[in-house]
């Protein structure tokens, strides 16, 4: 019992650990400079902007995170949606 709550207890702190490493979908953003770069040398706003993290639109860079959306969940659900 006491070497399953330890592995649990092990488990917990690594996935804390690698979860500082981990980039969240929400976090990214375009990197304006590279995209400024890549359309100087390259000359391909489509392809820069994609290399950049972001979608262009046909006229200008946008960024690829999606919008929050709200989500229904019926009361005492037993589900948590922060």
């Amino acid at each position: 019992m006491v070497m399953m709550r330890t592995m649990l207890v092990l488990a917990a702190l690594v996935a804390l650990a690698a979860g500082v490493f981990v980039d969240p979908p929400a976090a990214r953003a375009i990197d304006n400079t590279y995209f400024s770069w890549c359309q100087q040398a390259v000359g391909d706003d489509d392809y820069c902007c994609n290399k950049a993290g972001g979608v262009w639109d046909g006229s200008h860079c946008g960024d690829t995170a999606p919008s929050p959306t709200a989500t229904y969940l019926p009361p005492n659900s037993g589900f948590f949606v922060p």
